[in-house]
Parts: C-alpha cells; sequence; structure tokens
C-alpha cells in the first residue's frame, strides 16, 4: 500500500510539473519504467532549483536517444566537439540532450537535465560545481519501494581525498574548462563529484551561498574562501572528515566502467 501511494503521488506531481522531456529514439526504444525514472529526475532537479532560484525554466526539453554509438558520434559532429568517453551532451540552442544508450544512459541523461535547467544561470564558468553538481543531481532516484535514493559514482579511495592539499584543491576550483578537458575522468569528474556530494550531504547552507554568489558573479572558491573564519582550510578540513567517515560503494554499472 505505501509504495502504490508513493506511486501515486509521483505521477500526481509529474501531471502537475508542465515541464516535460520529449523523447525520441534513433535505434532503440526507451521503456515506460525508463521514461518514468527520467520523468522523476526531471521532477527532482526542477524542485532543487526552484528551490534555490524561485523559478526555473518550463519549458519542455527534447531529448534523442541513440542506439547506436556511430550514430550518436555522427550526429554529434555536426554540431560538437565530442570529449572522450563522452555518452551525453547537451546543445544550449536547441534545448537538446543527446544520448547514447549504454547501461548508464538513465544517469548520463540525468546529468545533462542539471545543465538544462541551469541555462543562463552561470555555473558553466566554474566547471568543477558545474559538472559536480550536475553529477551528484543525477544519482538521485525511487527504488522498488518508491524511496528516494542516491547512487555513488566513484571510489572515493581511488581519489586520495586525504593526501590532497587546501592548495591543489583551490588550484583546482579554479580551472577554467581548457585545464579541466586535459584532466582524467577521476581527476575531473571524480574530484567534482567528491567536493559537491560534500556540500550536499552536509553543508547545504554553503552549497546555497555558491549558487547564489555565482547568479552574482562570485566565484565558488571566493564564496568558501569567505565563509567562517578560516574559510577554504575549515573547507578542507570537514571535507576529508566527511570521507574519512563515510565509506562509499560503488553502484554495479560503475564497477563495469
Amino acid at each position: 500500500m505505501k509504495k502504490l501511494l508513493c506511486i501515486f503521488f509521483f505521477c500526481l506531481e509529474c501531471c502537475l510539473l508542465s515541464q516535460d522531456l520529449r523523447i525520441s529514439t534513433i535505434g532503440t526504444n526507451v521503456t515506460e519504467k525508463e521514461t518514468i525514472a527520467l520523468q522523476h529526475s526531471l521532477r527532482f532537479q526542477n524542485a532543487f532549483f526552484r528551490k534555490q532560484y524561485g523559478d526555473v525554466l518550463d519549458e519542455d526539453i527534447k531529448v534523442i536517444v541513440f542506439g547506436d554509438y556511430s550514430d550518436f558520434y555522427r550526429y554529434a559532429n555536426n554540431c560538437c566537439a565530442l570529449g572522450r568517453f563522452t555518452t551525453a551532451f547537451f546543445i544550449e540552442q536547441k534545448k537538446e540532450i543527446v544520448v547514447f544508450k549504454n547501461e548508464e544512459f538513465i544517469r548520463s541523461l540525468s546529468h545533462e537535465i542539471s545543465h538544462a535547467l541551469t541555462v543562463g544561470r552561470g555555473l558553466h564558468k566554474y566547471p568543477w560545481f558545474d559538472e559536480g553538481l550536475a553529477e551528484v543531481l543525477s544519482t538521485y532516484h525511487l527504488d522498488s519501494l518508491g524511496q528516494l535514493n542516491n547512487e555513488v559514482l566513484f571510489l572515493t579511495d581511488s581519489l586520495k581525498i586525504g593526501a590532497r592539499t587546501t592548495r591543489g584543491l583551490k588550484r583546482f576550483m579554479n580551472f577554467e574548462r581548457k585545464e579541466w578537458d586535459a584532466l582524467t575522468p577521476n581527476e575531473s569528474y571524480g574530484m567534482a563529484w567528491v567536493l559537491v556530494n560534500y556540500l550536499y550531504q552536509e553543508d547545504r547552507i554553503l552549497l546555497t551561498k555558491i549558487l547564489d554568489g555565482i547568479s552574482r558573479d562570485v566565484s565558488p572558491a571566493e564564496t568558501i574562501a569567505s565563509n567562517g573564519e578560516k574559510g577554504i582550510k575549515d573547507f578542507v578540513r570537514s571535507l576529508k572528515r566527511h570521507y574519512r567517515r563515510n565509506k562509499y560503494k560503488l553502484v554495479k554499472t560503475r564497477q563495469k566502467l
């Protein structure tokens, strides 16, 4: 009964939410279960950003799902320069998400939903925060009991968080897109997830301050530096303490990558 009630209220909220995903497929299909999961991701992220900004763009988001990577790659070459291992991207001018359907396509598409909902908010100026927030928000989903859960994307031990220096993390936070693109996935998306996941789990107030600061053209690094008596040093100390106390286990699909 509890599960049925959760599903009922979820469906009701989806009906009340005017924004939707207009999904088309090429060489594959998207099941009803997958569609519901994607709608939930949209609803969850729409609510998150609406709470922060007061409103979000409610236009429908066009989505194209490819079943063959060569078709996906050819489509991308007509508009965008793909990075290594790219399986999804957002085209701002078209308000269109393009994704290759692999085992992680729901999470990849959910990641791009974050970018679609924050167009014009200035997050793209700060790659670690823009990508880290998209990574974190993309992990939240409804389980078989209708409960909201999140997945772990990176093996934190391999990122050697305890050995990270304040200077090194501050430098990372100030990377521009060109420097970001030169990093390995673990050193870019992995560390970005580590930082924003900590904020989301432990310091929502600071997370909100960072988003508010970006809207005023204040960088996340500047906001963190001005937060509290010791700023960045306290942030790094608390970050390391969080990952010492919390052991994160990778989801099965990530273990195969």
